[in-house]
């Protein structure tokens, strides 16, 4: 089957769109990764008895803060710990970091998007 040059550009054009796709999903997992080791050792850290076992894995279920927390404070605290948890890290870390953040509110929010929603059985 011969291919018009059109339509030979464009499948190239979509190769590459998934090898670059691919390369970002791989970063993404390795920034992941790290950024969990360096949450538990910051959790470990900063805990008053050291023999504390670090948190579970980050995971793309989101909980509700307690409703006793004001939830602005809580937000500006994380956001302080991260900024210390960054400060770290040369710059394009920085980036990967918080892109790999990015990525993970994004699937969040895109599942609640699409999650079905709840009807009564009959």
């Amino acid at each position: 089957m011969a291919h018009t040059p059109e339509l030979a550009a464009l499948l190239d054009r979509a190769q590459r769109a998934c090898d670059d796709l691919a390369t970002v999903r791989d970063e993404v997992a390795i920034t992941r990764v790290e950024t969990q080791r360096l949450i538990a050792l910051a959790r470990k850290a900063s805990s008053p008895d050291s023999r504390i076992a670090p948190a579970a894995p980050i995971s793309l279920i989101v909980e509700e803060p307690p409703t006793e927390v004001d939830p602005h404070l809580l937000a500006l605290e994380v956001l302080r710990m991260m900024r210390e948890l960054l400060n770290g890290f040369p710059v394009e870390w920085q980036v990967k970091i918080v892109k790999a953040i990015t990525a993970r509110t994004m699937l969040i929010v895109a599942a609640q998007i699409h999650k079905p929603p709840l009807t009564p059985a009959a």
